[in-house]
């Protein structure tokens, strides 16, 4: 028998109330849940949060904001969340919460001055609150203070400012030793431009002036976390090379390892020439000094050795006559007697040939120590700083070789000298150009390996330039074509306490450059070098206008 229809009626509604029921309490266990959590976030949120009206007026905040605000919940309670804005902003702050009728949310930042006076920053991010109707009911407000994020933020910005208008070059590589950042100054000094040079390895710069040890000590040490400074050459974009004082120091990330190396480079190009120009005129003060003292122990020498060789010269001559009176007497005993011993052991048929031999040398001796001493007291008096002398390169190029003809000698068993002739003068300084003619004979022969090999002088004229040339050419070790690029270059130190006057080749060429001339190298590595000094002949008709005019 079935039920009767109301009665199913009755069950039904039961069983709807039941469901009702249980998605009533659901929604409450929710709305607990919902209100808990959002509780929790009130209360302990970082930043100060505020429920205010369409208008602004504070309805409830959490105590996060009394910390911002130095005020009391109290105080801030009915109060216009635009109040909390110093003036001009405040009425910006009204007109942006206008824009939340169509917008889901807006930002701005604001500064507020506590009641201590401190000046803090604050992010306002704000969202409206709406009823079914689409009508803002609140509007729900997060302040979080950006106070020590934007003083970072500005003393990031002042330190990225001073590193980009530093006078100092400054480059930051990772560990790796390739370029991440360079400041302006050092795209100015390198002619690299910013993105040429980032990502590139540093090694880009290397100019080849430092050996492999160099860069091994450089980079062993700033791996060990230890700063490095010195000085540095570096070859620019064009090529050129320029001198660097520079200090590196390595950046650890937070694990204690070097993340990056910050390099300050300072250009001390014209300080380092500036310090060798010094030490050149220095040298060239000790070399005069030098001078002055060789000229006064040459004058007194000269004195005691001429007085003697004046002797031996005035009588040398006697003895050859005496002797070509007596040997006919000598040679008639000879013939009728036969051979006899005068002086000694020594037989007369020996003593009639090699006497006249050693009459003869003895004259040629003396004549050679006259000759000797008269080139010291003339390389030895006080030069004259005139160049408008009338010189002859030949003469030069005899008292340059006359000098040091014992470092000639030891150094090569094939020596040859080759003078032009009729030779136009050049005008200059004797004694200057003979030290520089002295300095290119001792480096020729400093490079010979043995002494087998070859030094050649010759002198001759060059129609096409109109200039006398003084050529040493030498079968020595020769030079690298990089090294001849700065040879002459104040950068560059030749080895000047090895024999010869001290004056290195930088000195020697400034000579000539004073002569309005030319020093010239051509060399190949392990076959020779060749130098060449080429002074403007001087004709008649230029050097009496130089001298009247």
């Amino acid at each position: 028998m079935s039920k009767p229809e109301n009665v199913n009626n009755i069950s039904k509604t039961e069983d709807d109330i039941q469901l009702i029921k249980k998605d009533l309490e659901s929604s409450i266990n929710l709305t607990k849940f919902y209100k808990t959590h959002y509780t929790l976030l009130f209360i302990h949120s970082p930043f100060a949060v505020f429920f205010v009206d369409p208008t602004g007026i504070i309805l409830d905040c959490n105590d996060k904001s009394s910390t911002y605000y130095m005020m009391q919940k109290p105080e801030l309670m009915g109060t216009s969340i635009h109040n909390l804005i110093a003036f001009p902003m405040k009425e910006f702050s009204k007109e942006m919460f206008l824009e939340l009728r169509s917008k889901e949310s807006i930002e701005y930042e604001f500064q507020y001055i506590r009641k201590d006076g401190e000046a803090i920053e604050i992010h306002r991010k704000a969202y409206p609150v709406k009823n079914d109707e689409g009508k803002i009911v609140e509007i729900l407000c997060f302040d979080e203070n950006i106070t020590n994020k934007k003083r970072n933020e500005e003393l990031l910005k002042l330190r990225s400012r001073a590193l980009e208008v530093a006078a100092n070059s400054i480059v930051i590589t990772n560990n790796r030793g390739d370029v991440v950042w360079v400041n302006p100054a050092f795209t100015e000094l390198s002619g690299y431009n910013f993105d040429e040079i980032v990502y590139k390895n540093i090694r880009i710069l290397k100019s080849g002036k430092h050996d492999n040890k160099f860069y091994k000590n450089l980079w062993d040490t700033v791996r060990k976390g230890k700063v490095w400074h010195g000085n540095i050459t570096n070859r620019r974009k064009d090529g050129s090379e320029w001198c660097e004082e520079q200090t590196i120091t390595p950046v650890m990330n937070l694990e204690n390892e070097i993340e990056y190396f910050i390099s300050i480079k300072q250009d001390i190009t014209e300080r380092i020439i500036a310090e060798e120009e010094a030490k050149i005129q220095n040298e060239q003060l000790m070399q005069a000094d030098k001078m002055i003292a060789l000229g006064t122990l040459v004058s007194g020498v000269a004195h005691e050795i001429n007085n003697p060789n004046n002797f031996i010269m005035l009588n040398t001559p006697i003895l050859k006559k005496i002797w070509a009176a007596v040997i006919p007497i000598l040679d008639n005993y000879y013939d009728e007697h036969g051979d006899f011993y005068a002086g000694g052991k020594l037989r007369y048929s020996k003593i009639r040939k090699s006497l006249p031999e050693i009459l003869q040398g003895i004259e040629d001796g003396s004549e050679r120590i006259k000759k000797i001493v008269e080139e010291l007291k003339n390389f030895a008096r006080k030069e004259s700083s005139e160049t408008d002398q009338k010189v002859d390169v030949n003469k030069v190029v005899n008292a340059a070789i006359n000098l040091i003809v014992n470092i000639i000698k030891s150094s090569t068993k094939n020596f040859s000298v080759s003078f032009g002739e009729n030779l136009p003068p050049v005008k200059g300084n004797f004694q200057k150009l003979e030290q520089v003619v002295i300095n290119l004979l001792e480096n020729s022969c400093q490079a010979l390996q043995n002494n087998s090999k070859q030094i050649s002088v010759k002198t001759y004229f060059e129609e096409v330039d109109h200039c006398v040339v003084i050529e040493v050419k030498d079968e020595g070790v020769g030079m690298d074509p990089e090294i001849i690029k700065e040879i002459t270059d104040p950068f560059y130190t030749t080895k000047r306490d090895i024999g010869g006057t001290g004056l290195g080749l930088s000195v020697s060429s400034k000579i000539v450059s004073a002569h309005s001339g030319k020093l010239k190298f051509e060399s190949v590595l392990n076959e020779g070098t060749a130098a060449k000094i080429l002074l403007p002949a001087a004709t008649q008709k230029n050097y009496e206008e130089k001298n009247n005019g």
